[in-house]
């Protein structure tokens, strides 16, 4: 079976549209140390065209699969390459490296970096830790593949937390909880 890896900052993409589009607010909120940090996680950020393009040559074909975290942001990329791969997977939730900083801002507007859309960061379902460091390398990663967790035989798709497990649903399904939530986020914002 495969093992699972993330690749890149989960979340800068959008963290990074919240904080131009509310740079005002954010600023007055936070001290400049942590915006200079905040800042510069887009260093960070992979090439994920060269990845998926890089995946795709001899020595990766059908050993490697990626996915970006563009669309759908985490939750999505895992349900897309459980498919394509046509398995299970258990992702343990405190694997999942997510920069402080883009929690704070993200939290501000109610939302989850492991569920937004997000381009700069890959998920890697891999048989070995060597073709995911080639992977990163080659498109343009520093810091390397984290593991996050592993592919299964079960076809049940979920994340392990502290206090139990949360299935993965399909996009469409989602796409509409997420929504729901921040509806109903805004609605009681507006009420206090």
């Amino acid at each position: 079976m495969m093992n699972i890896y993330l690749c890149g900052p989960l979340g800068w993409k959008r963290a990074e549209y919240l904080y131009r589009k509310n740079e005002d607010a954010i600023k007055a909120r936070f001290a400049g140390f942590f915006l200079r940090r905040f800042e510069n996680i887009g260093s960070e950020m992979i090439q994920a065209d060269r990845a998926v393009s890089c995946s795709m040559t001899k020595p990766f074909a059908g050993k490697v699969f990626i996915k970006e975290t563009a669309e759908g942001g985490l939750a999505g990329a895992l349900w897309d390459l459980a498919e394509e791969a046509g398995c299970g997977l258990e992702v343990k939730a405190e694997l999942i490296p997510v920069h402080q900083e883009i929690i704070e801002i993200m939290e501000l507007f109610a939302e989850e970096p492991y569920e937004c859309p997000s381009a700069g960061c890959i998920v890697i379902f891999a048989k070995c830790r060597e073709d995911a460091d080639d992977i990163c390398i080659r498109a343009g990663s520093h810091a390397g593949p984290v593991y996050i967790g592993r592919c299964t035989d079960t076809g049940a798709r979920k994340i392990i937390l502290k206090g139990g497990e949360r299935y993965l649903t399909p996009k469409k399904r989602r796409m509409k909880d997420i929504s729901d939530r921040r509806l109903h986020t805004q609605k009681t914002t507006v009420q206090k």
